[in-house]
């Protein structure tokens, strides 16, 4: 199956969304946001993600894990694999943000090898967002990036601790 057809009569003729969308049904790839759901790890969800005050970059796209561990965003062409990350927007406000993005062009590919080159970096960014996770040294809890507070209190603390033993509000 390949999208050249697809890349090259969207260039060279004006098709409305609905064409798009049968032309890739029609090439099965219909089944490629199913197929990327099952190489994700579980839970996947759709999710907004990125800065809700930036409308080029706040977006509807697949996060897989619990906690967050890779976003995928599927477009017509292409597939955006990333790290899951979070900014703090304030105390109570995190906001999803894609971080280390690798882009894998789907044109005149097939399915099989699109899905083998998401496949790795699916992995490739779970396995960096988990090199990340910390132990707090009062619980002794893994805990991701935005739960920490490191070298403040000569060590790591989650927030749960620094609230507790060290006095900090959020």
């Amino acid at each position: 199956m390949r999208l050249e057809r697809l890349a090259s009569v969207s260039r060279h003729s004006r098709l409305d969304l609905n064409e798009i969308v049968k032309e890739l049904e029609n090439n099965h790839l219909g089944n490629l946001d199913e197929e990327i759901r099952r190489l994700m790890p579980e839970p996947v969800n759709q999710q907004m993600v990125g800065d809700q005050d930036d409308l080029n970059e706040y977006r509807s796209a697949l996060v897989g894990g619990d906690p967050g561990e890779v976003i995928v965003d599927q477009g017509l062409l292409e597939i955006k694999v990333s790290e899951f990350s979070v900014r703090w927007n304030g105390p109570h406000t995190p906001v999803v943000r894609p971080i280390n993005t690798a882009t894998v062009d789907c044109h005149d590919k097939t399915m099989e090898q699109i899905l083998k080159e998401v496949r790795r970096l699916i992995q490739r960014k779970c396995k960096n967002r988990k090199s990340k996770y910390r132990t707090c040294k009062y619980c002794q809890e893994s805990n991701t990036p935005e739960w920490i507070i490191e070298d403040v209190f000569d060590g790591i603390v989650c927030h749960s601790c620094a609230e507790q033993h060290e006095g900090i509000v959020f």
